[in-house]
């Protein structure tokens, strides 16, 4: 069952999209905008099948939380509105982790330089110094896997 304040991430064609659990209406709190126009993107309380887009499967993450459910939610709630979006250093995986951690990191971008930068310097990646590194709190791993069930309507 979900509880208001769980980190919820759906596996995307070439990403990972991330979300707070906001209530038991239904709703997250994430990163929204059109697709090819993420400059218009903003913090938005949006209905779960919004971010779940054409998804079916979405998981709950078991994320090492700094904050308690009610505090990550204070804090997303804090950030409704927010037009900042950015690929690079604040997108919906940057936002999740700084509602739970209090940390602004992503752990996919992270990959992403870990690999460019090993392609250029093989050797930073392997003495262990890539900057990536830097942030141990960043750890989680999948908690629960659900199937969404379209809700049918009462007759």
């Amino acid at each position: 069952m979900l509880v208001p304040g769980d980190v919820l991430m759906v596996e995307r064609q070439f990403y990972q999209h991330f979300a707070i659990y906001h209530d038991y209406d239904g709703n997250v709190i994430h990163y929204s905008g059109e697709p090819l126009q993420k400059n218009n993107a903003s913090i938005k309380i949006s209905p779960f099948k919004n971010f779940l887009g054409k998804e079916k499967v979405f998981y709950t993450l078991n994320i090492n939380k700094s904050f308690l459910r009610k505090t990550i939610l204070a804090r997303a709630n804090a950030r409704l509105g927010s037009h900042n979006y950015n690929l690079l250093n604040n997108n919906c995986e940057h936002f999740v982790n700084w509602c739970a951690l209090g940390v602004k990191e992503c752990k996919q971008i992270n990959r992403l330089l870990d690999l460019t930068l090993f392609k250029l310097f093989p050797n930073l990646i392997l003495c262990n110094i890539s900057p990536t590194f830097k942030n141990k709190l960043l750890t989680y791993d999948i908690k629960e896997k659900y199937i969404y069930i379209k809700p049918q309507k009462q007759v």
